[in-house]
């Protein structure tokens, strides 16, 4: 039995000049025509280091849930502050 893999070869178009503006904007990069093209680059000769840059490019920009509610109130719904699996008691340490 095989399996059949749905994601992408690469990374789509858009996204990577989503990621290009956001690093531009950190300072990172001078303009955002140097940043795309260094990710172009690294997309082919280091999809390691790619990778890199464009999980956290969609770890910081992935929509956050969370509702405002009474926290005194114990029946009251609340959902994630933040991405699944990042919550508070996932880190603790002694």
């Amino acid at each position: 039995m095989s399996n059949i893999n749905f994601r992408p070869a690469t990374a789509q178009p858009y996204h990577i000049s989503r990621c290009a503006r956001w690093l531009t904007a950190l300072g990172h990069f001078n303009n955002t025509i140097t940043a795309y093209n260094y990710l172009v680059m690294l997309e082919t000769h280091r999809p390691d280091i790619f990778r890199h840059y464009m999980d956290e490019y969609y770890r910081v920009h992935t929509f956050k849930t969370g509702y405002v509610v009474d926290e005194t109130d114990i029946n009251a719904f609340r959902s994630a502050r933040g991405p699944y699996g990042e919550d508070i008691h996932m880190y603790y340490s002694k």
